[in-house]
């Protein structure tokens, strides 16, 4: 779950963050079972990207 005090995460901030925190799962040894596994990175900015990263 990804939350702000000013609720300022729309639906691509979150799918962008889901995908990364996927992506970073994913190189760990535990197993992971999801039913949408967000796997094609969504498409944001370069300058949303680096600030989200």
């Amino acid at each position: 779950m990804f939350v702000t005090d000013n609720n300022s995460f729309d639906k691509l901030t979150i799918d962008y963050l889901e995908y990364k925190f996927i992506e970073k799962f994913k190189q760990s040894s535990f197993s992971l079972t999801n039913k949408d596994m967000k796997e094609k990175k969504p498409i944001i900015s370069v300058f949303d990207e680096a600030r989200l990263n």
